[in-house]
């Protein structure tokens, strides 16, 4: 069992990163059904940023641990613990205690980060319901980016209904979720396309096996490109929508008749 003290970030105030506080506090100990988690790695989302600024659109605290992702190592456990015991890896999940279903809104305030202290700290407590093990394959690096960007991407391909082999993906951008939905898609054996601002992201996109890039620079009317450039050209059967109000639009102009635009993000 950890005893002592530990380090960890704070965020006070929603004026960014300048609001962030480096303090020394107790390490928490663990509840009988709890787990005492030791961090080791951490991802950012552009969710923790918009957190920062004051600018995120669900409930946030004024004093809060920020960052939602994290991977780590249990130390110790509860009396009533079942499912871990000490030295195996783990990721807390981004909703705490949220296991299937319908989200409500009480599971979106569990969310980790934002109204419950995230991960930005040596140790943590999670009930061990909020917990799940890291595959052997994946380092801590690795398993720290599932829990927001990886569930996110999958939950757009798979949520409602499941990607097919020949479906078409549309992306926008180069982020997180966007990266991940490509890369879940061409395992999936779907026809992919994907938008960026950048030349050297394009690139990028080609290398990570994308069949079609366009650069929305150069092409306003990416939706019609899109659509063009689908099977059949009969549009997207998937839109992973990030930008929000700027490029909703053309998100609808390349979805297919009985297609899923899924929007995620607001950066536009």
């Amino acid at each position: 069992m950890a005893t002592g003290t530990m380090k960890q970030w704070v965020l006070h105030g929603k004026k960014g990163i300048d609001s962030l506080i480096l303090e020394e506090t107790l390490i928490p100990q663990p509840g009988e059904n709890e787990v005492l988690v030791k961090l080791h790695a951490v991802s950012l989302n552009y969710r923790d940023l918009m957190i920062a600024n004051g600018i995120y659109y669900w409930n946030q605290s004024d004093s809060v641990v920020p960052v939602s992702d994290g991977a780590g190592q249990v130390i110790s456990i509860g009396a009533k613990v079942k499912r871990f015991t000490p030295g195996q890896r783990v990721m807390p999940t981004f909703f705490q205690g949220y296991i299937s279903g319908n989200l409500t809104e009480e599971h979106m305030k569990s969310a980790l980060g934002a109204v419950h202290d995230g991960v930005l700290r040596e140790y943590a407590v999670f009930n061990e319901d909020s917990l799940v093990h890291i595959p052997p394959s994946l380092s801590y690096e690795e398993a720290s980016t599932l829990p927001c960007a990886g569930l996110t991407a999958w939950n757009c391909l798979y949520g409602s209904r499941s990607l097919r082999p020949g479906d078409t993906v549309l992306t926008q951008g180069t982020g997180g979720v966007s990266t991940f939905a490509l890369q879940f898609a061409i395992a999936a054996g779907a026809e992919t396309i994907a938008t960026t601002g950048s030349v050297e992201k394009e690139r990028r996109l080609k290398q990570l096996g994308v069949q079609h890039v366009i650069n929305y620079r150069e092409d306003p009317e990416w939706g019609t490109t899109a659509k063009r450039l689908s099977l059949d050209q009969q549009g997207a059967n998937y839109v992973v929508e990030i930008g929000g109000p700027g490029t909703l639009h053309q998100s609808s102009r390349a979805a297919a008749v009985g297609g899923e635009v899924t929007i995620v993000g607001m950066l536009s």
